[in-house]
């Protein structure tokens, strides 16, 4: 099963626009003309792929002092902020055959990972 795909979304400036500029740049290597164009224009999408690879970037923005939105890209739904699995409520999927969102099942479990107690 192939881990559902998410997009992080700038929604919000806040006070510290440079460090926000800066935090900007180094997660998604735009030049300082682009980022400030981002940033004056939001809402605005700015990376995207699974939750664990997203973890980072929103983390940094986040400390930068930016409101980040993690949505499904599947049914828009908004991943809450602690990590947990979005709710098996309705969902907007278009795929034929799809009767849940991808985002509320477990992601697989990668070799290198540790499964918990050792």
């Amino acid at each position: 099963m192939e881990e559902p795909e998410f997009v992080a979304e700038l929604t919000g400036a806040g006070e510290r626009r440079i460090e926000l500029l800066r935090a900007l740049r180094a997660v998604t290597g735009l030049s300082l003309w682009h980022g400030r164009l981002l940033l004056d224009n939001l809402p605005a999408p700015v990376r995207d792929g699974n939750l664990r690879d997203l973890d980072a970037a929103v983390a940094r923005l986040r400390a930068a002092g930016g409101r980040v939105t993690v949505r499904c890209r599947a049914c828009g739904r908004v991943a809450p902020d602690d990590g947990r699995l979005l709710d098996p409520g309705p969902c907007a999927v278009a795929a034929p055959g799809c009767f849940s969102c991808p985002a509320s099942s477990e992601p697989p479990q990668r070799p290198w990972e540790e499964t918990g107690s050792a």
